[in-house]
């Protein structure tokens, strides 16, 4: 058995902020729990799993929307001039839930830097 959990950021108006995260766990099924001496156990290894996945998907989605924000940032400049460069390195956040890796971007005009996320 699997548990999908889907996490959306959306705006006040309902539109979607960022790319919809999923993620995809397996779990104990129903036969597994049917066992009474074995119940704890069974039950202790489902909610470990999905904390596990509830933690990683929302910080897939924190590192998503992060990223989208830095781009939406950099096409405004870019649109006044420049050219748009990821850069290789991550900007790290040291979340409650994790390390969150964010992408980041530089603007230039020619050899000169113009704005850095």
């Amino acid at each position: 058995m699997k548990i999908q959990m889907i996490v959306n950021i959306k705006n006040d108006d309902g539109s979607i902020e960022a790319e919809s995260t999923a993620i995809e766990v397996d779990v104990p099924n129903y036969e597994a729990f049917t066992v009474s001496e074995q119940f704890g156990e069974i039950f202790d290894q489902y909610e470990r799993k999905v904390l596990e996945a509830r933690n990683a998907v929302v910080k897939l989605a924190k590192e998503n929307y992060l990223s989208e924000i830095a781009k939406k940032t950099q096409s405004e400049t870019e649109e006044q001039r420049g050219k748009i460069i990821e850069r290789p390195k991550h900007y790290a956040i040291d979340a409650e839930i994790g390390l969150l890796g964010i992408d980041t971007y530089e603007i230039k005009e020619g050899s000169q830097k113009i704005f850095s996320t």
